[in-house]
Protein backbone atom coordinates (compact mmCIF):
# COMPACT_ATOMS: atom_id res chain seq x y z
CA UNK A 1 0.00 0.00 0.00
CA UNK A 2 2.99 2.83 0.93
CA UNK A 3 4.45 1.55 -2.40
CA UNK A 4 1.29 2.32 -4.49
CA UNK A 5 0.76 5.64 -2.43
CA UNK A 6 4.01 6.68 -3.30
CA UNK A 7 3.50 6.18 -7.11
CA UNK A 8 0.43 7.64 -7.11
CA UNK A 9 1.84 10.98 -5.52
CA UNK A 10 4.57 11.20 -7.95
CA UNK A 11 2.87 13.76 -10.18
CA UNK A 12 2.74 16.46 -7.62
CA UNK A 13 6.40 16.57 -6.48
CA UNK A 14 8.18 15.34 -9.41
CA UNK A 15 6.07 16.26 -12.48
CA UNK A 16 6.29 12.89 -14.32
CA UNK A 17 4.01 10.57 -15.81
CA UNK A 18 6.06 7.58 -15.12
CA UNK A 19 6.14 5.33 -11.76
CA UNK A 20 8.57 4.93 -9.81
CA UNK A 21 10.11 1.34 -9.88
CA UNK A 22 9.94 -1.58 -6.68
CA UNK A 23 12.78 -0.09 -4.68
CA UNK A 24 14.53 -3.33 -5.28
CA UNK A 25 14.79 -2.35 -9.11
CA UNK A 26 15.50 1.26 -8.59
CA UNK A 27 18.64 3.06 -8.99
CA UNK A 28 20.28 5.05 -6.15
CA UNK A 29 18.79 8.57 -7.27
CA UNK A 30 15.24 6.77 -6.99
CA UNK A 31 15.58 5.45 -4.16
CA UNK A 32 16.18 9.14 -2.69
CA UNK A 33 13.29 9.95 -4.50
CA UNK A 34 11.26 7.77 -3.01
CA UNK A 35 12.70 8.71 0.48
CA UNK A 36 11.87 12.40 0.15
CA UNK A 37 8.74 11.06 -0.98
CA UNK A 38 8.23 9.04 1.96
CA UNK A 39 9.01 11.68 3.96
CA UNK A 40 6.44 14.74 2.65
CA UNK A 41 3.60 11.97 2.28
CA UNK A 42 3.57 10.60 5.70
CA UNK A 43 5.04 12.98 8.24
CA UNK A 44 1.70 14.74 8.89
CA UNK A 45 0.61 11.08 9.52
CA UNK A 46 3.46 10.67 12.39
CA UNK A 47 2.42 13.78 13.78
CA UNK A 48 -0.84 13.12 14.60
CA UNK A 49 0.32 9.71 15.82
CA UNK A 50 3.09 11.12 17.68
CA UNK A 51 -0.35 13.98 19.25
CA UNK A 52 -2.06 10.51 20.58
CA UNK A 53 0.66 9.10 21.89
CA UNK A 54 1.68 11.39 24.46
CA UNK A 55 -2.25 12.64 25.35
CA UNK A 56 -2.73 9.61 27.35
CA UNK A 57 1.03 9.96 29.38
CA UNK A 58 1.26 13.67 29.42
CA UNK A 59 -2.63 13.67 31.19
CA UNK A 60 -1.93 10.69 33.48
CA UNK A 61 1.91 12.73 34.76
CA UNK A 62 0.92 15.79 35.19
CA UNK A 63 -2.85 15.56 35.81
CA UNK A 64 -4.33 11.97 37.30
CA UNK A 65 -1.10 11.15 39.01
CA UNK A 66 -0.36 14.48 41.91
CA UNK A 67 -4.07 13.22 42.80
CA UNK A 68 -3.96 9.39 43.14
CA UNK A 69 -0.84 9.44 45.05
CA UNK A 70 -0.46 10.29 48.44
CA UNK A 71 2.43 12.75 49.30
CA UNK A 72 2.65 16.31 51.80
CA UNK A 73 4.24 16.98 48.51
CA UNK A 74 2.03 16.56 45.80
CA UNK A 75 -0.12 19.83 45.06
CA UNK A 76 -3.65 19.45 45.98
CA UNK A 77 -5.79 19.81 42.33
CA UNK A 78 -8.79 20.82 44.25
CA UNK A 79 -7.94 22.37 47.72
CA UNK A 80 -9.04 19.53 49.43
CA UNK A 81 -10.38 20.21 52.99
CA UNK A 82 -11.20 16.46 54.19
CA UNK A 83 -10.28 12.98 53.33
CA UNK A 84 -14.09 12.62 51.82
CA UNK A 85 -13.28 15.63 49.62
CA UNK A 86 -10.27 13.66 48.15
CA UNK A 87 -11.59 10.26 47.92
CA UNK A 88 -14.59 12.29 45.39
CA UNK A 89 -11.86 14.02 43.20
CA UNK A 90 -9.99 10.41 42.89
CA UNK A 91 -13.05 9.03 41.77
CA UNK A 92 -13.90 11.94 39.39
CA UNK A 93 -10.09 11.61 38.04
CA UNK A 94 -10.27 7.84 37.36
CA UNK A 95 -13.72 8.03 35.53
CA UNK A 96 -12.20 10.98 33.50
CA UNK A 97 -9.25 8.57 32.77
CA UNK A 98 -11.18 5.85 31.83
CA UNK A 99 -13.41 8.26 29.24
CA UNK A 100 -10.75 9.61 28.14
CA UNK A 101 -9.07 5.88 26.93
CA UNK A 102 -11.64 4.90 25.44
CA UNK A 103 -12.05 8.09 23.66
CA UNK A 104 -8.74 8.39 22.57
CA UNK A 105 -9.10 3.98 21.92
CA UNK A 106 -12.02 4.75 19.20
CA UNK A 107 -10.13 7.81 17.94
CA UNK A 108 -7.14 5.08 16.58
CA UNK A 109 -9.81 2.53 15.86
CA UNK A 110 -11.43 5.27 13.24
CA UNK A 111 -7.62 6.75 12.02
CA UNK A 112 -6.95 2.86 11.37
CA UNK A 113 -9.70 2.63 9.71
CA UNK A 114 -10.23 5.71 7.55
CA UNK A 115 -6.17 5.53 6.53
CA UNK A 116 -6.20 1.84 5.39
CA UNK A 117 -9.58 1.87 4.04
CA UNK A 118 -9.91 2.68 0.20
CA UNK A 119 -11.77 6.03 -0.52
CA UNK A 120 -14.02 3.79 -3.62
CA UNK A 121 -12.94 3.75 -7.42
CA UNK A 122 -14.50 3.08 -10.62
CA UNK A 123 -14.83 -0.26 -11.45
CA UNK A 124 -12.49 -1.21 -14.41
CA UNK A 125 -14.66 -3.12 -16.33
CA UNK A 126 -15.72 -2.63 -20.17
CA UNK A 127 -18.39 -0.56 -19.83
CA UNK A 128 -16.47 1.98 -17.39
CA UNK A 129 -13.65 2.13 -20.31
CA UNK A 130 -15.16 1.96 -23.46
CA UNK A 131 -17.33 5.09 -23.87
CA UNK A 132 -19.78 4.18 -26.39
CA UNK A 133 -20.77 1.24 -24.53
CA UNK A 134 -21.14 3.36 -21.19
CA UNK A 135 -23.26 6.13 -23.27
CA UNK A 136 -25.97 3.25 -24.16
CA UNK A 137 -25.75 1.33 -20.82
CA UNK A 138 -24.70 3.67 -17.96
CA UNK A 139 -25.87 7.04 -19.39
CA UNK A 140 -29.36 6.75 -17.84
CA UNK A 141 -28.07 6.33 -14.28
CA UNK A 142 -26.06 9.66 -14.31
CA UNK A 143 -27.45 13.00 -13.66
CA UNK A 144 -24.29 15.24 -13.50
CA UNK A 145 -23.02 16.14 -17.33
CA UNK A 146 -20.74 18.36 -19.23
CA UNK A 147 -21.84 21.89 -19.11
CA UNK A 148 -20.79 21.80 -22.90
CA UNK A 149 -22.87 19.24 -24.72
CA UNK A 150 -24.58 17.12 -22.07
CA UNK A 151 -22.52 14.32 -22.63
CA UNK A 152 -21.39 12.23 -19.79
CA UNK A 153 -18.29 13.21 -17.93
CA UNK A 154 -15.16 11.57 -18.85
CA UNK A 155 -11.54 11.01 -17.07
CA UNK A 156 -8.76 11.70 -18.97
CA UNK A 157 -6.49 10.65 -16.89
CA UNK A 158 -8.14 7.45 -15.69
CA UNK A 159 -9.44 7.02 -19.55
CA UNK A 160 -12.98 5.99 -18.01
CA UNK A 161 -16.22 7.19 -17.25
CA UNK A 162 -16.30 9.35 -14.43
CA UNK A 163 -19.69 8.56 -12.26
CA UNK A 164 -21.89 11.18 -10.33
CA UNK A 165 -20.23 12.97 -7.09
CA UNK A 166 -16.59 11.27 -8.50
CA UNK A 167 -13.66 13.47 -8.86
CA UNK A 168 -10.05 12.15 -10.01
CA UNK A 169 -7.34 12.50 -7.08
CA UNK A 170 -4.13 13.30 -8.69
CA UNK A 171 -2.21 12.38 -5.44
CA UNK A 172 -4.18 8.81 -5.33
CA UNK A 173 -4.00 8.53 -9.16
CA UNK A 174 -7.78 7.32 -9.80
CA UNK A 175 -11.32 8.94 -9.97
CA UNK A 176 -12.14 8.81 -6.25
CA UNK A 177 -15.86 8.01 -5.68
CA UNK A 178 -17.78 10.47 -3.93
CA UNK A 179 -15.00 12.41 -3.35
CA UNK A 180 -14.83 14.43 -0.30
CA UNK A 181 -10.61 15.87 -0.28
CA UNK A 182 -7.39 13.88 0.01
CA UNK A 183 -6.07 14.57 3.69
CA UNK A 184 -2.57 14.62 4.45
CA UNK A 185 -3.03 13.52 7.65
CA UNK A 186 -4.00 10.30 6.91
CA UNK A 187 -2.12 10.00 3.44
CA UNK A 188 -5.40 8.85 1.86
CA UNK A 189 -8.64 10.18 -0.09
CA UNK A 190 -12.17 10.67 1.81
CA UNK A 191 -14.70 8.94 -0.17
CA UNK A 192 -17.86 7.01 -0.34
CA UNK A 193 -16.12 4.04 1.42
CA UNK A 194 -14.36 6.07 4.17
CA UNK A 195 -15.60 9.05 5.20
CA UNK A 196 -17.60 7.78 8.01
CA UNK A 197 -14.72 6.84 9.75
CA UNK A 198 -12.80 10.11 9.20
CA UNK A 199 -16.22 11.63 10.62
CA UNK A 200 -15.85 9.26 13.66
CA UNK A 201 -11.73 10.57 13.81
CA UNK A 202 -12.41 14.16 13.96
CA UNK A 203 -15.62 13.33 16.61
CA UNK A 204 -13.49 11.23 19.25
CA UNK A 205 -10.09 13.48 18.42
CA UNK A 206 -12.80 16.89 19.37
CA UNK A 207 -14.28 15.06 22.40
CA UNK A 208 -10.69 13.45 23.53
CA UNK A 209 -8.98 17.05 23.30
CA UNK A 210 -11.72 18.75 24.85
CA UNK A 211 -11.75 16.23 27.83
CA UNK A 212 -8.26 17.16 28.36
CA UNK A 213 -8.79 20.44 28.61
CA UNK A 214 -11.78 20.52 31.20
CA UNK A 215 -9.76 19.00 33.48
CA UNK A 216 -6.42 19.47 32.67
CA UNK A 217 -6.58 23.23 33.25
CA UNK A 218 -7.23 22.77 37.13
CA UNK A 219 -3.27 20.88 36.67
CA UNK A 220 -2.49 24.44 35.02
CA UNK A 221 -3.90 26.69 37.85
CA UNK A 222 -2.42 24.77 41.06
CA UNK A 223 0.97 24.75 38.99
CA UNK A 224 0.97 28.81 38.81
CA UNK A 225 -0.20 29.17 42.44
CA UNK A 226 2.66 26.57 43.49
CA UNK A 227 5.08 28.29 44.97
CA UNK A 228 7.78 25.31 44.75
CA UNK A 229 6.87 24.58 41.01
CA UNK A 230 9.71 25.47 38.98
CA UNK A 231 10.02 27.97 35.64
CA UNK A 232 10.31 25.24 33.46
CA UNK A 233 7.54 22.83 34.78
CA UNK A 234 5.28 25.78 34.64
CA UNK A 235 5.96 26.43 31.01
CA UNK A 236 5.18 23.09 30.19
CA UNK A 237 2.07 23.06 31.17
CA UNK A 238 1.07 25.97 30.63
CA UNK A 239 2.01 24.70 26.91
CA UNK A 240 0.81 22.01 26.71
CA UNK A 241 -2.89 23.51 27.77
CA UNK A 242 -2.13 26.14 25.29
CA UNK A 243 -1.95 23.36 22.49
CA UNK A 244 -4.71 21.00 23.64
CA UNK A 245 -6.58 24.15 23.75
CA UNK A 246 -5.58 25.54 20.22
CA UNK A 247 -6.93 22.49 18.54
CA UNK A 248 -9.68 21.11 20.56
CA UNK A 249 -11.13 24.65 18.89
CA UNK A 250 -9.62 24.32 15.50
CA UNK A 251 -10.79 20.59 15.02
CA UNK A 252 -14.57 21.22 16.74
CA UNK A 253 -15.33 23.95 13.85
CA UNK A 254 -14.14 21.55 11.18
CA UNK A 255 -16.11 18.82 12.91
CA UNK A 256 -18.92 21.13 12.62
CA UNK A 257 -18.15 21.89 9.13
CA UNK A 258 -18.36 17.88 8.55
CA UNK A 259 -21.84 17.98 10.77
CA UNK A 260 -23.07 20.02 8.26
CA UNK A 261 -21.61 18.65 5.07
CA UNK A 262 -23.38 15.43 6.41
CA UNK A 263 -26.66 17.40 6.94
CA UNK A 264 -26.84 18.59 3.64
CA UNK A 265 -25.75 15.71 1.95
CA UNK A 266 -22.44 17.66 0.40
CA UNK A 267 -18.96 16.80 0.11
CA UNK A 268 -16.04 19.58 0.88
CA UNK A 269 -15.60 19.94 -3.10
CA UNK A 270 -19.39 20.22 -3.50
CA UNK A 271 -19.92 22.76 -1.14
CA UNK A 272 -17.15 25.11 -2.80
CA UNK A 273 -18.56 24.18 -6.56
CA UNK A 274 -21.73 25.14 -5.21
CA UNK A 275 -20.92 28.18 -3.47
CA UNK A 276 -19.29 29.60 -6.38
CA UNK A 277 -22.39 28.98 -8.22
CA UNK A 278 -24.91 29.49 -6.10
CA UNK A 279 -26.73 26.22 -6.83
CA UNK A 280 -28.79 23.79 -4.21
CA UNK A 281 -28.08 20.63 -2.96
CA UNK A 282 -29.41 18.18 -5.19
CA UNK A 283 -28.72 14.96 -3.47
CA UNK A 284 -30.25 16.12 -0.30
CA UNK A 285 -33.51 14.43 1.41
CA UNK A 286 -34.52 14.24 4.96
CA UNK A 287 -31.73 14.66 8.19
CA UNK A 288 -32.30 11.25 8.84
CA UNK A 289 -31.47 9.80 5.17
CA UNK A 290 -28.90 12.24 5.12
CA UNK A 291 -27.46 11.03 7.95
CA UNK A 292 -28.41 7.21 7.00
CA UNK A 293 -26.38 8.01 3.36
CA UNK A 294 -23.63 9.18 5.30
CA UNK A 295 -22.97 6.87 8.35
CA UNK A 296 -25.05 3.86 7.40
CA UNK A 297 -28.67 2.29 7.23
CA UNK A 298 -28.44 0.71 11.36
CA UNK A 299 -28.48 4.26 13.64
CA UNK A 300 -27.20 1.70 16.22
CA UNK A 301 -23.82 1.34 14.66
CA UNK A 302 -23.42 5.23 13.40
CA UNK A 303 -20.74 5.89 16.17
CA UNK A 304 -19.07 2.85 16.37
CA UNK A 305 -16.27 2.90 13.12
CA UNK A 306 -16.91 -0.47 11.89
CA UNK A 307 -18.01 -1.44 8.12
CA UNK A 308 -21.47 0.16 7.04
CA UNK A 309 -21.55 -0.16 3.94
CA UNK A 310 -24.05 -2.95 2.65
CA UNK A 311 -22.73 -5.23 -0.64
CA UNK A 312 -25.53 -3.22 -3.09
CA UNK A 313 -24.14 -0.10 -1.84
CA UNK A 314 -21.40 0.37 -4.66
CA UNK A 315 -21.27 4.77 -4.71
CA UNK A 316 -21.87 4.87 -8.43
CA UNK A 317 -25.27 6.01 -8.36
CA UNK A 318 -27.18 8.30 -6.34
CA UNK A 319 -30.85 9.62 -5.71
CA UNK A 320 -31.44 13.13 -6.61
CA UNK A 321 -34.39 16.26 -5.90
CA UNK A 322 -34.51 15.64 -9.60
CA UNK A 323 -35.71 11.52 -9.64
CA UNK A 324 -37.55 11.92 -6.39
Amino acid sequence: MAEQSLQSQRSLYSGRTEALPPWREASMSEKWRICVYSVVIYLPVALLIAVELALLPLYLGLYFWPMAVEGDDRPELYYWHSRGERTRARAVGCVCLAVLSLLVGLFSLSFYQVSCSPAGSVPSTAEWRDYRLAERTLSPQFHEKKHSDGSMRWCRHCSSVKPDRAHHCRLCGTCVLQMDHHCPWIANCVGYFNYKYFFLMLLYGMLSLWLFVGTFWQTAVVTWRDEESGVWFSFLVTVVLALVLILAASLTAFWGFHLYLILTATTTIEYSERRSEQRSHPYSRSLYQNLQSALGRQPAFWLLPIRYRSPEEDGLSFPSQKSS
